[in-house]
């Protein structure tokens, strides 16, 4: 693809990186303007998941870019030591589905998106590369041979007139067809696969059979290469993945919600996925359960009050109060005078006719004490 330099700019006294894009031959007049005019379209996209271009220059024939300098590592490098943690993946999903939103609002398609173009910075930030300013170079030289990156042909370089790299590349951009942002969508979408799985989506000894392989193979399911992969962070991948674009995610930014939303749902107690529930449910249930029995504990002692004072009330009034209330408090049905009191209290010594008499008078002076009470 060309050659990276680290050097100075002397003007502003920073570091840069400047990229020469060609080998040794020149390119036509053409070429070079259509360079020089997508340069200056990336040139006027400001977004912090975007290598800055700051210049672009020929010496000697042989154009170059000057771009921000950037110290981390490439996705490439990073999948060969093994797949990416779900969570990150789904967040660099995230930052390079939002500059390809970026750049598609300007109808610039990257056209090659891969590992190898994206860049993973120390502080964890995805940086999108490139944008297809090589390829324009390379367009104007069809005879050219492959450009290999990676020494196998899944990261090869298609030398006809589709550009791209042909494990990534969409099947309507393999068949030479127009390509859209859905086309960069399915090559984010094999981003995302080789992130999570740790294996390129679409793979082959030769060129040909990888063609064949995104042309009429679904790639192996996510689950089954990575079985402990969030299931919805599967179906999204695949879906990025669908042969037919209309079936795939219209845009970028489509993509870039949902992957939000997922990320959202595997951080928020409140709007977890189905993993986050099944985890959190005993602590919901084991609270529920506690909170459950206090509110049967207390309504058994309001019904116990309830039942104790229904039956002391009825024990009052058929059978008249406990003997310690008239000691404790002077009654009146008590402390009337002898002439108003019933002849049955008068009349103890009387003999036979006193117990039915004091029967009466004693519910009648019964309902006196409750009263006073």
């Amino acid at each position: 693809m060309g050659v990276v330099y680290k050097a100075e700019d002397p003007r502003l006294k920073r570091q840069v990186a400047l990229k020469f894009l060609t080998d040794e031959r020149p390119v036509d007049a053409r070429t070079l303007d259509r360079f020089r005019w997508e340069a200056q379209a990336l040139s006027a996209l400001n977004h912090p998941n975007i290598c800055v271009i700051y210049d672009i220059g020929e010496e000697g024939g042989r154009p170059f870019i000057v771009m921000e300098l950037l110290e981390g590592r490439s996705l490439r490098d990073v999948v060969a030591a093994g797949p990416m943690p779900a969570d990150a993946a789904i967040d660099v999903g995230i930052q390079i589905a939002d500059a390809l939103g970026a750049a598609h609002a300007r109808d610039i398609i990257h056209r090659d998106l891969k590992p190898a173009n994206i860049l993973l910075t120390t502080r964890q930030q995805a940086k999108l590369l490139d944008f297809g300013l090589a390829k324009v170079v390379a367009e104007g030289e069809l005879e050219q041979a492959v450009l290999a990156e990676t020494g196998s042909f899944q990261a090869h370089t298609d030398p006809g007139f589709a550009m791209g790299t042909a494990g990534y590349m969409a099947p309507e951009q393999i068949r030479g067809e127009g390509v859209d942002a859905r086309t960069d969508v399915f090559a984010l979408g094999a981003v995302l696969y080789e992130l999570v799985t740790g294996r390129p989506a679409f793979t082959g000894r030769t060129l040909g059979i990888v063609q064949d392989a995104v042309l009429n193979r679904p790639p192996e399911p996510v689950l089954s290469q990575k079985p402990d992969a969030p299931p919805r962070l599967a179906e999204l991948i695949e879906r990025c993945l669908e042969k037919d674009p209309d079936l795939r995610y219209q845009s970028a930014a489509d993509l870039r919600a949902d992957l939000r939303r997922l990320s959202r749902d595997r951080t928020t107690p409140a709007t977890g996925t189905q993993e986050w529930s099944r985890a959190t449910t005993p602590v919901r249930r084991g609270a529920s359960r506690r909170k459950l029995t206090a509110a049967v504990a207390a309504i058994a002692l309001v019904a116990a009050g309830l039942v104790g004072w229904f039956l002391l009330g009825r024990a009052s009034r058929a059978g008249g109060p406990s003997p310690g209330w008239c000691h404790s408090r002077r009654c009146p049905a008590f402390s009337a005078s002898p002439r108003s009191r019933p002849k049955a209290t008068r009349s103890r010594s009387a003999g036979t006719a006193a117990p039915a008499r004091r029967s009466v008078s004693t519910r009648s002076s019964s309902t006196r004490v409750l009263r006073c009470v």
